[in-house]
């Protein structure tokens, strides 16, 4: 719990042990949860399984720091050697099957999409293309995503025309419409939005969005 819930490092384990009264070295509270671990790992290994069958997944990175791989990294430099890869991710997928919900982690070198590659490697065949979802970040893409459906995140897109909005103060109405058009389509857009009615791709409040709350 202190080590992977919260977060702690062992060697401030180690203190607090030691501070209530009941030292445990660092070394061997690596070596307890080493323990754990490998009683859990065919559980994690039926769970990827299982996960490979889904039908919706949900993928993203998160930096992390990685003693190991920092060494290597340092070890690289003062070699003057180049590593193919020097970044360090913590990868989440999130596995819709059928009515559960499998999640998923995994900390490494490989980024997002090469941990779903490694995922769907595990998929029977025969089954439904299944669905995707991350941002459109090079990292989560793969070379043969014509074998998923891919979903990239609107929020993100949406971003990138409101902050070019605030900034060029709406001088290309173009870019308005466009992003006007991802808010309609998606059903976000907001009935009372004057520009967006203007250029028809906001509905009158006569017709409110469909699925909106009468």
């Amino acid at each position: 719990m202190g080590r992977y819930y919260l977060g702690l490092p062992f060697y401030r384990i180690e203190q607090y042990q030691a501070l209530v009264g009941v030292p445990v070295a660092d070394a061997t509270l690596w070596d307890l949860a080493e323990q754990v671990a490998d009683s859990a790992w065919p559980v994690f290994e039926s769970l990827w399984n299982l996960a490979a069958q889904g039908e919706v997944i949900f993928q993203d990175d998160t930096h992390v720091r990685i003693l190991a791989l920092l060494a290597e990294n340092r070890r690289a430099d003062i070699a003057g050697d180049t590593l193919e890869r020097r970044g360090m991710y913590t990868t989440g997928l999130v596995v819709q099957v059928e009515k559960r919900v499998i999640c998923l982690y995994r900390s490494g070198r490989a980024p997002a999409g090469d941990n779903l590659t490694a995922l769907l490697a595990r998929r029977e065949p025969g089954l439904e293309t299944p669905i995707v979802m991350s941002d459109a970040l090079a990292a989560n893409q793969r070379d043969d995503d014509d074998t998923l459906i891919r979903c990239h995140c609107l929020a993100h897109g949406r971003r990138q025309f409101t902050t070019w909005r605030r900034s060029s103060r709406g001088s290309a109405p173009g870019h308005h419409r466009a992003e006007s058009g991802l808010r309609a389509r998606g059903g976000n857009a907001r009935p009372g939005d004057d520009a967006n009615r203007a250029v028809g791709l906001s509905p009158s409040p006569e017709r409110p969005v469909a699925g909106s709350a009468s």
